[in-house]
């Protein structure tokens, strides 16, 4: 119909005098009406704020960083009060929690693997804590102060310690090949010069960061990390019990891993 046109939010049939136009001269989908409610009705999306930076070493529990373990206790003992004394943890809270106890030493005996909840209560020098609420058993007090300063033993933070003790081979055969010349070669990022030394020098995974090269491989192989097992549980040395996990790890990371020697600097900025 000339000189007419359905508004597309209000379906009604108005005088193009009724619909703005734009700079090209074609009419706007809806009418001056809707428009205006629309405008009116708009709620603003919130800003978008910055992903935060973590910082080299920084400790992060549940996916939130804290620069420090004094910050991370500050963060703790401030939601212990406000859950308050004689209270269970929920919500966010409560998942907090169990990932920070994920960090203790013995988070695997029972006891700590089978707990139903977790309360704030009272020690015998006034201080809040944190106990575990189990079925039969009175509730068990835990150092979240230990969980704090011990390490990562979350099944992921194991995988990680085991499939980089995989590829260490890899990474010395990368600085045996970059130094086989000379002592002192150029670091690609910052055009320092490096030695072998490990005051000096790291290897780097360029492109595809190690943690994303681990986290495609158990996608594809539909790895269940929680049953993966483990030679050794010290602290400084995780090994695949299963050889067969263990070199598969080794062929995918020789496939597809892009290694370079770069400063230590360079590769603590980097992340």
């Amino acid at each position: 119909m000339d000189g007419y046109q359905k508004c597309h939010r209000c379906s009604v049939v108005h005088p193009h005098d009724h619909f703005k136009s734009k700079k090209n001269g074609a009419l706007y989908a809806n009418c001056n009406g809707c428009l205006e409610y629309m405008a009116r009705e708009r709620v603003k999306k919130p800003r978008k704020l910055p992903k935060k930076k973590v910082a080299p070493g920084a400790l992060v529990i549940n996916g939130t960083p804290f620069s420090s373990m004094a910050a991370c206790h500050r963060h703790v003992r401030a939601m212990l009060q406000r859950i308050g004394d004689g209270n269970l943890a929920v919500g966010v809270d409560d998942v907090f929690l169990r990932a920070l106890f994920l960090r203790h030493p013995n988070h695997d005996k029972v006891g700590l693997r089978d707990f139903t909840g977790i309360m704030v209560g009272t020690n015998f020098g006034g201080s809040l804590e944190t106990q575990l609420v189990c079925k039969g058993m009175d509730n068990t007090p835990i150092s979240y102060i230990l969980c704090i300063k011990s390490e990562d033993h979350s099944p992921l933070r194991l995988l990680q310690k085991a499939a980089r003790s995989a590829v260490h081979p890899q990474a010395k055969q990368c600085k045996d090949e970059a130094f086989a010349k000379s002592d002192t070669i150029v670091c690609p990022v910052d055009g320092t010069d490096i030695t072998r030394d490990g005051n000096s020098s790291h290897v780097d995974h360029h492109c595809v960061k190690f943690n994303d090269l681990l986290l495609t491989f158990i996608d594809e192989n539909e790895l269940d990390i929680s049953t993966v097992a483990y030679v050794s549980e010290a602290r400084s040395t995780h090994e695949f019990a299963d050889k067969k996990l263990e070199t598969a790890w080794q062929r995918y990371h020789q496939d597809n891993a892009v290694l370079r020697v770069i400063s230590k600097a360079a590769n603590l900025k980097l992340g």
